[in-house]
């Protein structure tokens, strides 16, 4: 990445090659460099280059990595920590996505769909390394909360190529609650409540993910 150019264009022109190749590069050179600072606290600031910044990240976000790589995980917690902490500056949370997207430009039009999409992406990919289930406060846990909240707007986003990656996402996230308590929490939720037993045993019966959603 040039680092130190001024030049607007040129470094443009180097992010929409590097998100070319971004599928080719070896994953060292992306987790083990200063590759993602840049991206996350550099350019994604920059309304010249926020888009094409976002689907540079998410890419890397898509990308299959071997398993139980800690330095990697680590830099992709610390990607979507920055990224949702970048964006907040940018977009305000309370903000009326739908409204805001129907009276922007047509680069706030594709700025919101990049982020569903990496927000996609990245949560189906990884959500196992921001979903913080206990009650303590961290920068992950606000990050996946910041998440959510965006999904949930632009879900209201009236566009049916956005609503069809949000429709996905929810899909999914269905289906994984549902997998992992099929069940046990339905039938267990009809004998306590049959006995009315509902607040004593809800705690101990929903697992931890479930009860985070």
């Amino acid at each position: 990445m040039r680092e130190q150019s001024e030049n607007a264009p040129l470094v443009e022109a180097t992010l929409k090659t590097l998100l070319k190749f971004l599928n080719w590069i070896p994953v060292g050179y992306i987790f083990e460099t200063n590759l993602v600072d840049h991206l996350t606290q550099k350019f994604l600031l920059v309304p010249m280059f926020r888009s094409v910044t976002l689907q540079c990240l998410m890419e890397i976000a898509g990308i299959s990595l071997p398993d139980k790589n800690d330095t990697y995980n680590e830099k992709l917690v610390f990607m979507f920590t920055n990224t949702m902490a970048q964006m907040k500056q940018m977009m305000d949370p309370s903000l009326n996505l739908a409204e805001a997207f129907k009276v922007g430009s047509d680069d706030d039009q594709k700025f919101i769909a990049n982020l569903a999409q990496f927000l996609c992406t990245f949560l189906k990919e990884h959500s196992g390394l921001v979903e913080v289930t206990d009650n303590k406060e961290s920068d992950v846990k606000t990050a996946h909360e910041l998440g959510m909240v965006y999904m949930l707007k632009i879900s209201e986003v009236d566009d049916v190529e956005i609503f069809k990656i949000c429709l996905d996402y929810w899909n999914w996230m269905s289906a994984e609650l549902y997998r992992e308590c099929p069940f046990l929490c339905s039938s267990m939720g009809s004998f306590v409540g049959a006995f009315g037993l509902g607040a004593l045993s809800s705690n101990h019966q929903v697992p931890p993910r479930r009860r985070l959603y």
